[in-house]
């Protein structure tokens, strides 16, 4: 696939906006992904003692379900690990940089000055003085999804000498707009490296521009991907090759448009709404040809329920990237009856030296009662902006493939410096379908402040109604405001998506974005959100992260002065785990891999109920 370049009205991040009214989307300033999830320092130490490591040292960041680094190599979590923002990578998985910190907030000391931003520090490494031909290798990539870094921004390498306990720059890079990834081989040489104990680091430079004329716009900027680092001994400037071949793109939905529908609709529909074939694209990233065997495994993870087959294997070039793929007969084999959750599994069989973690890529296939044409994870905001925009409307197309009954609609809006949107006011809609887009508008709310920030809200309809077939759903503007709406970029239904400038009708315009998917969902029936997780209402609980690996942990656990207790059951309500709870975790690690049901409560009162997907 072609690097995709997306045209995003870099004067409105820039400069001041201009006064006529346009469609705009700008970076975001917090990732929801790392919003509460800062890994606790003091378990890493207990847990790690800081001892030197072994060449060879590599790390190409796939595999893990955490959004940090992995403490077993790294030091610190500043870092976004993702397969968000790469354009092609060498495989699964990046270290992304930016103007972000651990926290997923813009740092403190940002300016529109170039200012460190984050870094990642190797553990220390053992290195033998009579080492020869060590190199450190990785492959960077400014921008990805995100925003380009500026000339006057950069990612740089620092070394440190035990000895003298200095940290040296030894490489550097200026910003640039995107390109594809690119390796650097930087010599390891001299009596101050080649001992026990060195250690090295990358870093980034960034820039917040001022951006006055919009409060509450400052967003994150100079993105910089870093894939596949490796420390050794025993090589050469020309050797930029790795022995393995590895998945170079994750898993998408088994829907031919959506990322999740309703499942009374899709035991219906499955026929028309999901794919004949499912698709997986890996790279052999070596010099010879390899041959990898490949497998499929479809898991119901409610009930003990699976599909798995073979899919055969070929040759693949070295260098090369290869898209496969296989028929698709119907694998959602469930005993659920209002909704299901399928993981979607498949790895490579490789040779016994290739590298291992990035041969498993895993989707989770939800059915729940909404329709989604995102991932939940923004990588940008939208919205209509300027004089003029205070009568104008925006729709997204969704199908109904039953008489269904549509009672909620969320939105997802990105959080904001100082949350200023929380002031702006909107509101929702839902319009009949003609044939050239919405037609006659069948529901509005009266004005409503944005709330939920970094995660969907949930707008309940104060009338359900009932359709079938397309319909819209959206909202009109009552001021200029920008509401800064969650944009998924890793989908694509712009299609659908309709805007009406006070005059007519016309689909979102091109020169805002070239694809993705605007963050905004049906919900339906009478019961309202089914959700994996529940925080009871009126408490400030929060536990993530979901899937977990074994270690669940707890925000807001430290209000409560009275005993807070934990009753883990499985999914038949059989009591796995019941306990006290004495800190802000709950250890799963002895549990299989599955789904299970969790509840905690403090004097009989429930605080906290809903599903926790265990996956080692």
């Amino acid at each position: 696939m072609q690097i995709k370049q997306y045209i995003l009205n870099v004067t409105f991040f820039f400069a001041l906006l201009p006064s006529f009214a346009q469609e705009w989307v700008v970076p975001l300033s917090n990732n929801p992904a790392l919003s509460g999830n800062q890994l606790k320092t003091s378990r890493l130490k207990a847990g790690l003692v800081a001892d030197t490591l072994s060449l060879p040292f590599f790390d190409d960041f796939s595999g893990s379900l955490s959004p940090y680094p992995n403490p077993k190599n790294w030091l610190d979590n500043f870092v976004f690990i993702n397969d968000q923002y790469p354009v092609n990578p060498l495989s699964i998985g990046v270290a992304t940089f930016d103007a972000l910190d651990q926290n997923g907030i813009i740092y403190k000391e940002a300016s529109n000055f170039p200012f460190i931003a984050d870094k990642l520090t190797s553990r220390p490494i053992n290195i033998n003085p009579t080492d020869t031909g060590v190199y450190l290798s990785f492959y960077y990539q400014p921008q990805g999804n995100g925003f380009y870094p500026k000339t006057s921004d950069s990612i740089m390498v620092d070394f440190y000498a035990p000895v003298s306990k200095k940290w040296w720059n030894v490489w550097k890079t200026p910003g640039t707009k995107l390109q594809p990834f690119k390796i650097a081989m930087i010599p390891v040489m001299g009596d101050s490296f080649l001992v026990k104990g060195f250690q090295f680091r990358f870093r980034n430079k960034a820039s917040i521009p001022d951006n006055s004329a919009v409060p509450g716009k400052m967003g994150n900027v100079d993105h910089w991907n870093v894939d596949y680092v490796k420390l050794d001994a025993d090589r050469n400037a020309k050797d930029t090759t790795y022995r393995d071949v590895a998945f170079s793109k994750p898993l998408k939905s088994l829907l031919k448009k959506y990322e999740s529908i309703p499942w009374k609709q899709f035991q219906i529909a499955f026929k028309n709404v999901m794919k004949s074939e499912i698709e997986i694209t890996y790279r052999n990233n070596d010099t010879i040809i390899h041959k990898p065997d490949r497998y499929f495994q479809i898991k119901d993870m409610y009930y003990p329920n699976k599909v798995a087959f073979y899919s055969g294997n070929r040759n693949i070039d070295p260098q090369q990237e290869f898209t496969f793929s296989t028929n698709l007969e119907y694998p959602f084999y469930t005993d659920a009856t209002d909704s299901a959750l399928f993981e979607v599994k498949s790895f490579l069989e490789t040779d016994p030296y290739d590298y291992k973690d990035n041969d498993t890529v895993r989707y989770l296939q939800r059915f729940s009662n909404y329709a989604a044409y995102d991932d939940g994870s923004p990588e940008w905001g939208y919205g209509p902006f300027g004089d003029g925009t205070n009568n104008w409307m925006v729709a997204n197309r969704f199908t109904s493939y039953i008489t269904d009954t549509l009672s909620a609609i969320q939105l997802f809006f990105n959080s904001t410096d100082g949350e200023i949107t929380k002031a702006y006011l909107f509101r929702l809609a839902v319009w009949e379908a003609s044939n050239t887009g919405p037609g006659t508008i069948i529901y509005t709310k009266e004005p409503d402040n944005p709330k939920d920030f970094g995660k969907y809200a949930t707008y309940t309809l104060d009338t359900a109604i009932v359709l079938k077939g397309d319909f819209y759903i959206g909202w009109k503007q009552v001021s200029t405001d920008f509401l800064n709406v969650g944009l998924d970029l890793n989908n694509d239904s712009k299609e659908m998506l309709f805007v009406n400038n006070g005059i007519s009708w016309a689909r979102s315009d091109t020169n805002a974005f070239k694809s993705g998917a605007l963050m905004i969902r049906p919900v339906f029936g009478k019961k309202g959100l089914i959700s994996d997780i529940k925080q009871i209402e009126g408490n400030s609980i929060r536990v993530y992260p979901n899937p977990t690996r074994g270690i669940l942990k707890l925000d807001g656990f430290e209000n409560y002065d009275k005993p807070v207790y934990a009753t883990v059951m499985d999914i038949t309500g059989k009591v796995l785990l019941k306990s006290e709870v004495f800190s802000g975790e709950i250890n799963l690690e002895r549990l299989p891999n599955g789904i299970y049901l969790i509840a905690l409560n403090s004097e009989e009162k429930i605080l906290y109920k809903g599903k926790i997907i265990v996956q080692h």
